[in-house]
Protein backbone atom coordinates (compact mmCIF):
# COMPACT_ATOMS: atom_id res chain seq x y z
CA UNK A 1 0.00 0.00 0.00
CA UNK A 2 1.45 3.42 -0.94
CA UNK A 3 2.11 6.03 1.81
CA UNK A 4 -0.69 8.34 0.69
CA UNK A 5 -3.29 5.56 0.93
CA UNK A 6 -1.89 4.56 4.33
CA UNK A 7 -2.16 8.15 5.54
CA UNK A 8 -5.75 8.53 4.26
CA UNK A 9 -6.76 5.25 5.92
CA UNK A 10 -5.18 6.44 9.15
CA UNK A 11 -7.15 9.73 9.26
CA UNK A 12 -10.40 8.63 7.54
CA UNK A 13 -12.25 8.22 10.85
CA UNK A 14 -11.95 11.98 11.44
CA UNK A 15 -14.30 12.75 8.52
CA UNK A 16 -18.14 12.53 8.74
CA UNK A 17 -18.36 10.32 5.63
CA UNK A 18 -15.45 8.10 6.65
CA UNK A 19 -13.26 9.64 3.93
CA UNK A 20 -12.23 13.19 2.88
CA UNK A 21 -14.76 14.53 0.37
CA UNK A 22 -12.78 17.04 -1.73
CA UNK A 23 -16.02 18.68 -2.87
CA UNK A 24 -16.78 19.56 0.75
CA UNK A 25 -14.88 22.77 1.78
CA UNK A 26 -14.73 21.68 5.43
CA UNK A 27 -13.36 18.22 4.56
CA UNK A 28 -10.81 19.79 2.23
CA UNK A 29 -9.67 22.27 4.87
CA UNK A 30 -9.33 19.52 7.50
CA UNK A 31 -7.34 17.29 5.16
CA UNK A 32 -4.87 20.06 4.33
CA UNK A 33 -4.43 20.79 8.04
CA UNK A 34 -3.75 17.11 8.76
CA UNK A 35 -1.23 16.94 5.92
CA UNK A 36 0.53 20.04 7.26
CA UNK A 37 0.65 18.47 10.72
CA UNK A 38 2.12 15.28 9.27
CA UNK A 39 4.77 17.17 7.34
CA UNK A 40 5.68 19.26 10.36
CA UNK A 41 6.53 16.11 12.36
CA UNK A 42 10.01 16.50 10.94
CA UNK A 43 11.65 19.90 11.09
CA UNK A 44 14.29 21.08 8.64
CA UNK A 45 17.04 20.24 11.15
CA UNK A 46 15.54 16.89 12.13
CA UNK A 47 15.25 15.69 8.56
CA UNK A 48 18.78 16.84 7.77
CA UNK A 49 20.16 15.03 10.79
CA UNK A 50 18.22 11.82 10.09
CA UNK A 51 19.39 11.59 6.49
CA UNK A 52 22.97 12.56 7.36
CA UNK A 53 23.12 9.97 10.14
CA UNK A 54 21.69 7.32 7.83
CA UNK A 55 23.74 8.11 4.70
CA UNK A 56 26.50 10.53 5.66
CA UNK A 57 25.10 13.06 3.18
CA UNK A 58 23.90 16.58 4.01
CA UNK A 59 20.59 17.06 2.16
CA UNK A 60 21.41 20.71 1.55
CA UNK A 61 24.29 19.58 -0.67
CA UNK A 62 21.90 17.74 -3.01
CA UNK A 63 21.48 19.95 -6.06
CA UNK A 64 20.89 17.57 -8.97
CA UNK A 65 18.94 14.45 -9.84
CA UNK A 66 21.98 12.17 -9.81
CA UNK A 67 22.93 13.12 -6.24
CA UNK A 68 19.31 12.78 -5.20
CA UNK A 69 19.15 9.23 -6.60
CA UNK A 70 22.43 8.28 -4.88
CA UNK A 71 21.16 9.59 -1.54
CA UNK A 72 17.85 7.80 -1.89
CA UNK A 73 19.60 4.52 -2.71
CA UNK A 74 21.71 4.89 0.43
CA UNK A 75 18.71 5.40 2.70
CA UNK A 76 17.97 2.46 4.97
CA UNK A 77 14.63 0.71 4.58
CA UNK A 78 13.78 1.74 8.12
CA UNK A 79 14.22 5.47 7.40
CA UNK A 80 12.34 5.17 4.12
CA UNK A 81 9.47 3.65 6.06
CA UNK A 82 9.59 6.37 8.73
CA UNK A 83 9.56 9.08 6.06
CA UNK A 84 6.88 7.31 4.03
CA UNK A 85 8.83 7.35 0.77
CA UNK A 86 9.32 4.62 -1.83
CA UNK A 87 10.82 6.41 -4.84
CA UNK A 88 13.43 9.13 -5.55
CA UNK A 89 10.58 11.37 -6.69
CA UNK A 90 8.79 10.98 -3.35
CA UNK A 91 12.09 11.61 -1.57
CA UNK A 92 12.63 14.79 -3.56
CA UNK A 93 9.14 16.02 -2.76
CA UNK A 94 9.58 15.19 0.93
CA UNK A 95 12.88 17.08 1.05
CA UNK A 96 11.45 20.14 -0.67
CA UNK A 97 8.32 20.14 1.48
CA UNK A 98 10.20 19.97 4.75
CA UNK A 99 13.00 22.32 3.72
CA UNK A 100 10.35 24.78 2.56
CA UNK A 101 8.74 24.90 6.01
CA UNK A 102 11.25 27.56 7.09
CA UNK A 103 10.08 29.79 4.22
CA UNK A 104 6.67 30.73 5.61
CA UNK A 105 7.85 32.59 8.74
CA UNK A 106 10.22 34.66 6.61
CA UNK A 107 7.50 35.48 4.05
CA UNK A 108 5.15 36.31 6.93
CA UNK A 109 7.65 38.81 8.31
CA UNK A 110 8.24 40.33 4.87
CA UNK A 111 4.50 40.83 4.36
CA UNK A 112 4.21 42.35 7.83
CA UNK A 113 7.03 44.78 7.06
CA UNK A 114 5.34 45.59 3.74
CA UNK A 115 2.24 46.75 5.69
CA UNK A 116 -0.23 44.09 4.57
CA UNK A 117 -3.45 43.74 6.54
CA UNK A 118 -3.01 41.26 9.44
CA UNK A 119 -6.22 39.52 8.35
CA UNK A 120 -4.59 38.08 5.23
CA UNK A 121 -0.97 37.74 6.36
CA UNK A 122 -1.13 34.04 7.16
CA UNK A 123 -3.00 33.14 3.95
CA UNK A 124 -0.69 35.17 1.73
CA UNK A 125 2.42 33.69 3.36
CA UNK A 126 1.09 30.15 2.79
CA UNK A 127 0.26 30.93 -0.83
CA UNK A 128 3.68 32.34 -1.62
CA UNK A 129 5.43 29.54 0.28
CA UNK A 130 3.50 27.02 -1.81
CA UNK A 131 4.72 28.63 -5.02
CA UNK A 132 8.33 27.68 -4.35
CA UNK A 133 7.89 24.27 -2.74
CA UNK A 134 9.57 22.38 -5.60
CA UNK A 135 12.29 24.95 -6.23
CA UNK A 136 15.87 23.64 -5.68
CA UNK A 137 16.85 24.37 -2.10
CA UNK A 138 19.92 26.43 -3.06
CA UNK A 139 17.68 28.71 -5.15
CA UNK A 140 15.21 28.93 -2.28
CA UNK A 141 18.06 29.94 0.06
CA UNK A 142 19.09 32.64 -2.41
CA UNK A 143 15.50 33.90 -2.50
CA UNK A 144 15.19 34.01 1.29
CA UNK A 145 18.57 35.71 1.58
CA UNK A 146 17.41 38.35 -0.91
CA UNK A 147 14.24 38.98 1.08
CA UNK A 148 16.10 39.38 4.36
CA UNK A 149 19.14 41.35 3.18
CA UNK A 150 18.27 44.95 2.40
CA UNK A 151 21.59 45.62 0.66
CA UNK A 152 20.79 42.94 -1.95
CA UNK A 153 17.29 44.21 -2.73
CA UNK A 154 16.62 46.48 -5.69
CA UNK A 155 14.26 49.42 -6.13
CA UNK A 156 11.60 49.42 -8.80
CA UNK A 157 12.97 51.69 -11.56
CA UNK A 158 10.67 54.61 -12.25
CA UNK A 159 11.43 54.84 -15.94
CA UNK A 160 8.46 55.16 -18.30
CA UNK A 161 8.96 51.82 -20.03
CA UNK A 162 10.48 48.56 -18.86
CA UNK A 163 10.12 44.88 -18.20
CA UNK A 164 9.32 43.49 -14.76
CA UNK A 165 11.03 40.16 -15.36
CA UNK A 166 14.18 41.75 -16.82
CA UNK A 167 14.44 44.05 -13.80
CA UNK A 168 14.15 41.13 -11.38
CA UNK A 169 16.55 38.89 -13.29
CA UNK A 170 19.29 41.34 -12.31
CA UNK A 171 18.93 40.07 -8.74
CA UNK A 172 20.02 36.56 -9.75
CA UNK A 173 16.79 35.03 -8.46
CA UNK A 174 15.64 31.76 -10.04
CA UNK A 175 13.43 32.32 -13.10
CA UNK A 176 10.65 30.09 -11.73
CA UNK A 177 10.48 32.08 -8.50
CA UNK A 178 10.13 35.31 -10.48
CA UNK A 179 7.55 34.02 -12.97
CA UNK A 180 5.43 32.16 -10.41
CA UNK A 181 5.33 35.10 -8.02
CA UNK A 182 4.42 37.51 -10.79
CA UNK A 183 1.65 35.31 -12.18
CA UNK A 184 0.13 34.64 -8.75
CA UNK A 185 -3.35 36.06 -8.17
CA UNK A 186 -5.39 36.05 -4.98
CA UNK A 187 -7.97 38.04 -2.99
CA UNK A 188 -7.46 40.70 -0.37
CA UNK A 189 -9.13 40.96 3.02
CA UNK A 190 -12.22 42.48 1.36
CA UNK A 191 -12.51 39.61 -1.17
CA UNK A 192 -11.40 41.92 -3.97
CA UNK A 193 -9.10 40.50 -6.61
CA UNK A 194 -5.35 40.97 -6.34
CA UNK A 195 -4.07 40.82 -9.89
CA UNK A 196 -0.90 39.44 -11.42
CA UNK A 197 2.23 41.31 -10.47
CA UNK A 198 0.85 43.02 -7.39
CA UNK A 199 2.26 40.72 -4.72
CA UNK A 200 5.48 40.21 -6.68
CA UNK A 201 6.23 43.91 -6.92
CA UNK A 202 5.60 44.52 -3.23
CA UNK A 203 7.73 41.57 -2.10
CA UNK A 204 10.60 41.80 -4.55
CA UNK A 205 11.19 45.55 -4.85
CA UNK A 206 12.54 47.44 -1.86
CA UNK A 207 10.70 50.71 -2.52
CA UNK A 208 7.23 49.13 -2.94
CA UNK A 209 4.85 48.17 -0.13
CA UNK A 210 1.17 47.51 0.35
CA UNK A 211 -0.90 50.69 0.19
CA UNK A 212 -2.60 49.73 3.43
CA UNK A 213 -6.28 50.59 3.60
CA UNK A 214 -6.60 52.10 0.12
CA UNK A 215 -5.35 51.31 -3.37
CA UNK A 216 -3.09 48.57 -4.67
CA UNK A 217 0.42 49.41 -3.56
CA UNK A 218 2.64 52.28 -2.46
CA UNK A 219 5.91 53.27 -4.11
CA UNK A 220 8.26 55.44 -2.07
CA UNK A 221 5.33 55.98 0.30
CA UNK A 222 2.90 57.24 -2.38
CA UNK A 223 -0.16 55.41 -3.72
CA UNK A 224 0.60 53.18 -6.69
CA UNK A 225 -2.08 51.68 -8.95
CA UNK A 226 -1.45 48.58 -11.09
CA UNK A 227 -3.50 47.28 -14.00
CA UNK A 228 -3.18 44.16 -16.14
CA UNK A 229 -4.39 43.71 -19.71
CA UNK A 230 -7.25 44.35 -20.11
CA UNK A 231 -8.55 46.14 -17.02
CA UNK A 232 -11.45 48.40 -16.18
CA UNK A 233 -10.81 51.81 -14.68
CA UNK A 234 -13.52 51.85 -12.07
CA UNK A 235 -17.06 50.74 -12.87
CA UNK A 236 -17.69 48.51 -15.86
CA UNK A 237 -18.36 50.50 -19.06
CA UNK A 238 -21.58 48.58 -19.79
CA UNK A 239 -23.24 50.27 -16.81
CA UNK A 240 -23.38 53.68 -18.53
CA UNK A 241 -26.02 54.31 -21.20
CA UNK A 242 -26.24 57.15 -23.71
CA UNK A 243 -29.51 59.03 -24.09
CA UNK A 244 -31.01 58.07 -27.46
CA UNK A 245 -32.02 61.64 -28.37
CA UNK A 246 -28.51 62.98 -27.79
CA UNK A 247 -27.08 60.33 -30.09
CA UNK A 248 -29.56 61.28 -32.77
CA UNK A 249 -28.35 64.90 -32.58
CA UNK A 250 -24.94 63.58 -33.59
CA UNK A 251 -26.48 61.66 -36.50
CA UNK A 252 -26.44 58.21 -34.86
CA UNK A 253 -29.45 56.01 -34.32
CA UNK A 254 -29.29 53.51 -31.50
CA UNK A 255 -31.41 50.45 -32.15
CA UNK A 256 -32.12 47.78 -29.52
CA UNK A 257 -33.91 44.65 -30.64
CA UNK A 258 -34.67 41.20 -29.32
CA UNK A 259 -32.52 38.51 -30.87
CA UNK A 260 -32.99 34.76 -30.48
CA UNK A 261 -29.74 32.87 -30.00
CA UNK A 262 -29.06 29.36 -31.28
CA UNK A 263 -29.80 27.99 -27.84
CA UNK A 264 -33.24 29.58 -27.95
CA UNK A 265 -32.40 32.26 -25.40
CA UNK A 266 -33.65 35.76 -26.27
CA UNK A 267 -31.28 38.68 -25.59
CA UNK A 268 -31.16 42.39 -26.34
CA UNK A 269 -28.82 43.37 -29.17
CA UNK A 270 -27.76 46.97 -29.75
CA UNK A 271 -27.01 48.27 -33.24
CA UNK A 272 -25.55 51.59 -34.42
CA UNK A 273 -27.13 53.06 -37.55
CA UNK A 274 -25.79 56.01 -39.54
CA UNK A 275 -27.83 57.01 -42.60
CA UNK A 276 -29.62 53.64 -42.22
CA UNK A 277 -26.30 51.82 -42.51
CA UNK A 278 -25.53 49.37 -39.73
CA UNK A 279 -22.01 49.98 -38.41
CA UNK A 280 -20.08 47.87 -35.85
CA UNK A 281 -20.39 49.32 -32.35
CA UNK A 282 -16.63 49.53 -31.86
CA UNK A 283 -16.23 51.91 -34.81
CA UNK A 284 -17.60 54.91 -32.93
CA UNK A 285 -14.42 56.98 -33.15
CA UNK A 286 -14.44 56.70 -36.95
CA UNK A 287 -18.17 57.50 -37.07
CA UNK A 288 -17.72 60.58 -34.87
CA UNK A 289 -14.90 61.88 -37.07
CA UNK A 290 -16.94 61.33 -40.24
CA UNK A 291 -20.10 62.94 -38.86
CA UNK A 292 -18.12 65.88 -37.49
CA UNK A 293 -16.59 66.56 -40.89
CA UNK A 294 -20.11 66.65 -42.40
CA UNK A 295 -21.65 68.69 -39.60
CA UNK A 296 -22.86 72.19 -40.50
CA UNK A 297 -22.79 73.30 -36.86
CA UNK A 298 -19.56 71.92 -35.43
CA UNK A 299 -19.93 73.73 -32.11
CA UNK A 300 -23.35 72.14 -31.56
CA UNK A 301 -21.85 68.76 -32.45
CA UNK A 302 -19.01 69.24 -29.93
CA UNK A 303 -21.39 70.50 -27.23
CA UNK A 304 -23.69 67.50 -27.73
CA UNK A 305 -20.80 65.03 -27.48
CA UNK A 306 -19.46 66.84 -24.43
CA UNK A 307 -22.87 66.63 -22.75
CA UNK A 308 -22.99 62.89 -23.41
CA UNK A 309 -19.57 62.41 -21.85
CA UNK A 310 -20.42 64.57 -18.85
CA UNK A 311 -24.04 63.66 -18.09
CA UNK A 312 -24.48 60.13 -19.46
CA UNK A 313 -21.01 58.61 -19.11
CA UNK A 314 -20.17 60.79 -16.10
CA UNK A 315 -16.52 61.36 -16.95
CA UNK A 316 -16.49 64.56 -14.90
CA UNK A 317 -13.09 66.18 -14.51
CA UNK A 318 -11.72 64.01 -17.32
CA UNK A 319 -13.82 65.83 -19.90
CA UNK A 320 -12.41 69.23 -18.95
CA UNK A 321 -8.89 67.78 -19.00
CA UNK A 322 -8.99 66.14 -22.45
CA UNK A 323 -11.89 67.38 -24.58
CA UNK A 324 -10.05 70.34 -26.10
CA UNK A 325 -7.13 68.04 -27.00
CA UNK A 326 -9.29 66.05 -29.44
CA UNK A 327 -8.51 66.34 -33.13
CA UNK A 328 -11.91 65.52 -34.63
CA UNK A 329 -10.33 64.82 -37.99
CA UNK A 330 -8.37 61.93 -36.46
CA UNK A 331 -10.31 58.88 -35.19
CA UNK A 332 -7.25 57.78 -33.18
CA UNK A 333 -7.24 61.10 -31.33
CA UNK A 334 -10.97 60.76 -30.56
CA UNK A 335 -10.45 57.17 -29.36
CA UNK A 336 -7.53 57.78 -27.02
CA UNK A 337 -8.64 61.13 -25.63
CA UNK A 338 -12.09 59.85 -24.65
CA UNK A 339 -10.49 56.79 -23.08
CA UNK A 340 -8.08 58.99 -21.14
CA UNK A 341 -10.96 61.15 -19.89
CA UNK A 342 -12.01 58.09 -17.94
CA UNK A 343 -8.43 57.58 -16.72
CA UNK A 344 -8.27 61.16 -15.41
CA UNK A 345 -11.63 60.71 -13.68
CA UNK A 346 -10.51 57.42 -12.15
CA UNK A 347 -7.10 58.67 -11.00
CA UNK A 348 -8.64 61.76 -9.47
CA UNK A 349 -11.28 59.71 -7.63
CA UNK A 350 -8.85 57.07 -6.33
CA UNK A 351 -6.12 59.55 -5.48
CA UNK A 352 -3.08 57.69 -6.81
CA UNK A 353 -0.10 59.55 -8.26
CA UNK A 354 1.76 56.52 -9.68
CA UNK A 355 0.31 54.17 -12.28
CA UNK A 356 1.53 51.08 -14.10
CA UNK A 357 -0.12 48.97 -16.77
CA UNK A 358 1.55 45.66 -17.66
CA UNK A 359 1.02 43.08 -20.38
CA UNK A 360 0.03 40.18 -18.10
CA UNK A 361 -3.53 39.06 -18.81
CA UNK A 362 -5.79 37.71 -21.53
CA UNK A 363 -5.28 40.80 -23.70
CA UNK A 364 -1.52 41.06 -23.29
CA UNK A 365 1.55 39.22 -24.50
CA UNK A 366 2.52 38.13 -20.94
CA UNK A 367 6.17 39.04 -21.39
CA UNK A 368 6.50 41.42 -18.45
CA UNK A 369 6.44 44.68 -20.43
CA UNK A 370 5.01 47.71 -18.67
CA UNK A 371 4.31 51.43 -18.98
CA UNK A 372 4.80 53.51 -15.83
CA UNK A 373 3.71 57.13 -15.29
CA UNK A 374 3.51 59.44 -12.30
CA UNK A 375 2.28 62.87 -11.27
CA UNK A 376 -1.15 64.52 -11.39
CA UNK A 377 -4.02 62.75 -13.20
CA UNK A 378 -3.66 65.18 -16.10
CA UNK A 379 0.12 64.70 -16.33
CA UNK A 380 -0.19 60.92 -16.22
CA UNK A 381 -2.83 61.07 -18.97
CA UNK A 382 -0.52 63.17 -21.15
CA UNK A 383 2.26 60.60 -20.71
CA UNK A 384 -0.09 57.70 -21.46
CA UNK A 385 -1.29 59.46 -24.62
CA UNK A 386 2.29 59.48 -25.90
CA UNK A 387 2.91 55.84 -25.05
CA UNK A 388 2.07 52.40 -26.47
CA UNK A 389 -0.83 51.99 -24.03
CA UNK A 390 -4.04 50.98 -25.78
CA UNK A 391 -7.72 50.90 -24.92
CA UNK A 392 -10.64 48.88 -26.16
CA UNK A 393 -12.30 50.62 -29.10
CA UNK A 394 -14.92 53.03 -27.87
CA UNK A 395 -18.56 52.37 -28.78
CA UNK A 396 -22.01 53.64 -27.90
CA UNK A 397 -22.09 50.99 -25.16
CA UNK A 398 -18.42 51.37 -24.22
CA UNK A 399 -17.29 54.90 -23.50
CA UNK A 400 -15.23 53.83 -20.46
CA UNK A 401 -13.00 51.41 -22.37
CA UNK A 402 -10.65 48.95 -20.65
CA UNK A 403 -6.93 49.70 -20.72
CA UNK A 404 -4.38 47.23 -22.05
CA UNK A 405 -0.78 46.79 -23.16
CA UNK A 406 -0.14 44.23 -25.86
Amino acid sequence: MDPITKFLNKVSHKFPKGYPDMNDPMDKKMLFELVEQQLSLFSDEELTNMVKKDTGIDVKDIDNEAELKITFDKLSDDLKKRLGINTPEQFKKALNTVLNLRTQPIILQVLTDKKYNPIILNRYSKEITGLIEDIPDKEREKFLDYLTTASKQIDFPTSKEGNIESNLEKTGLHHDIISRTISHTTQDEGKKGVGMGELALSILFKNITSAGSKGDLAINGQEFELKGSPATLGEKPEAFKIDKEKLEKLGITKKVEKVKQRSGRVVNKTSMLVDDEKIPLNQLSRVISDLYSRSEDKKLFEDTLKTILLDDIKLGIGVDARFNKIDFNDPASIQKNIALMNFVRYANKEGFSHFLVHDYGQGGSNNGEYIYVSGSPEKMADELYNSDVEFENIGITNLRPRILLR
